[in-house]
């Protein structure tokens, strides 16, 4: 875990094993999966290209993301998808979740033939649906736009400026000697299908220091215009969301109803969260290994820890 006050990284501790090996502790300095935490990676990055007038927000990207797959639009009103939706997971794209995690994709671009070359679950614009297959898609148009692979882009624009090396995209069983192993059952593909969606690794205190660059207030270094920044975080408006007053979400950012925002993920044997808190708290817990049952349970589990070091 890794926690900042104000744009600083005041706090990093680790705790268990690297490998299950009791005599290869974890440290503060290993890259953990981030799963759904990637998205944040993924967004800024897209509008980073969205800033130097690369992309629109508000362009129709459909039935190029269709072209990039290399299928025919399996719906006309993929002619409408923008990029906005896209961002916000308001595109009306399925969330093929059994496809994903069931280990049909071998490749995000295997992902993404299968997904554009089928109907939309909706009209765009009218419902949050999360879907995986939209970040999946947005890794493919920055490399489209950029010219470079996803990985290489977001490493050049985004985490070199922060000054944030070693993080990568990872297959499902490949981890490095500095990355923690999250075990998962043989033949497994979620990872590679993923990509951008969910695919990196990362310290806890590299996503912190994303985040807090996303606090234009914070020190140092910002990817993003103020006001890009602020749209980030600001909750779709008139769009139905499947948790009446609960969680809300704006351009690749979960908002709480406390006003905290950040993101949450999930995958095999890994619980991830990030959030920023309005009291200029930022932290980040990762974890490798089923226990907290429910990821939103990380908050409670910090909370307390707070609490307990008698800080409000």
């Amino acid at each position: 875990m890794a926690l900042s006050l104000d744009g600083q990284v005041v706090h990093a501790a680790a705790f268990g094993t690297r490998t299950g090996d009791a005599a290869d502790p974890a440290s503060v300095l290993d890259r953990f999966r981030i799963a759904s935490i990637s998205k944040v990676i993924t967004a800024t990055v897209v509008l980073q290209l969205v800033e130097r007038g690369d992309l629109a927000l508000d362009e129709p990207v459909g039935f190029r993301l269709a072209a990039i797959a290399g299928v025919e639009p399996g719906d006309p009103s993929m002619a409408a998808v923008t990029l906005r939706q896209v961002l916000s997971h308001t595109s009306g794209i399925p969330k093929y979740r059994e496809e994903f995690f069931g280990d049909r994709f071998h490749s995000c671009e295997e992902a993404a033939a299968f997904g554009m070359a089928r109907s939309l679950d909706g009209t765009p614009g009218a419902a949050h649906v999360y879907s995986n297959l939209n970040y999946c898609l947005l890794s493919l148009l920055i490399a489209d736009v950029t010219g470079l692979s996803y990985e290489a882009a977001a490493t050049e624009i985004l985490l070199t400026p922060l000054g944030i090396i070693g993080m990568r995209l990872v297959r499902t069983i490949d981890p490095n000697a500095d990355e923690v192993v999250h075990e998962s059952g043989a033949d497994r593909t979620y990872m590679e299908s993923l990509a951008g969606a969910g695919a990196w690794v990362a310290t806890a205190s590299d996503m912190v220091r994303i985040l807090d660059s996303l606090d234009p207030m914070n020190p140092g270094w910002h990817p993003l215009s103020s006001a890009m920044a602020t749209a980030m975080r600001q909750p779709i408006p008139d769009v139905r969301f499947p948790e009446p007053n609960e969680r809300r979400y704006g351009l690749g950012i979960v908002v709480w109803p406390d006003g905290s925002a950040g993101h949450t993920g999930t995958v095999e044997n890994t619980h991830t969260m990030l959030v920023q808190r309005s009291d200029g708290i930022t932290w980040c817990i990762l974890v490798s290994g089923e226990h907290p049952e429910s990821t939103e349970s990380l908050r409670e589990i910090f909370d307390r820890a707070l609490s307990g070091a008698g800080i409000g």
